[in-house]
């Protein structure tokens, strides 16, 4: 059973409210030039670009959804929609200026294939901005991830124990503006990569 893009958006208006909205403007409004978003679902990092700042916009996801579509972004930028899988980008190598990523890792089946392909794609000197949950520090809340993780996956290919850090630096980037923030489980890392 996969949530739809309505029950998604409700399921983290509390997220968005307490914890995310912050942390998206922030990030988000730092991005520049020629940007690829990957898995941009219902378009919720939309409400935080800076058009004066993107030169083109791309984005890629397995499929798109009326949400996204309809935004009111596509009124004032051109945005290159392309259906693809983000373990093999359609796109030279050295392309953008900007990767935005943000709670894609935790549902991709490879994260370290989509990570060294964003690597790839990047410009020397470019940047992959993201947000994601992670796996807590906590030895009793990472035990109790651990065991929630198959049956949370059935319901939203949402991975609840990755240790997402670990992989943006595994795939060489260098993570500058890093934080951690949120309680209990509910742990999130917000930073940008510099390839």
């Amino acid at each position: 059973m996969e949530l739809t893009p309505t029950i998604f958006n409700i399921f983290m208006k509390p997220f968005e409210k307490k914890a995310l909205h912050k942390r998206r403007s922030e990030l988000i409004s730092q991005v520049h030039g020629n940007v690829l978003e990957i898995g941009a679902g219902t378009g919720v990092n939309f409400n935080y670009y800076r058009n004066e700042k993107i030169s083109e916009l791309t984005i890629v996801d397995i499929k798109f959804n009326n949400i996204i579509k309809n935004h009111s972004l596509n009124k004032s930028i051109d945005i290159n929609f392309i259906e693809g899988n983000a373990e093999k980008l359609p796109f030279e190598d050295n392309t953008f200026d900007s990767v935005v990523s943000t709670l894609i890792y935790c549902s991709v089946d490879n994260p370290d294939i989509v990570l060294s392909e964003v690597f790839r794609v990047l410009k020397p000197g470019g940047r992959v901005y993201f947000i994601e949950h992670v796996l807590p520090e906590q030895v009793h809340y990472r035990k109790l991830l651990n065991t929630l993780n198959g049956a949370w996956k059935m319901i939203g290919k949402c991975n609840v124990n990755r240790e997402t850090l670990k992989l943006i630096e595994k795939a060489n980037f260098k993570v500058v503006d890093f934080e951690m923030f949120g309680k209990a489980c509910f742990i999130f890392i917000k930073g940008i990569g510099v390839k």
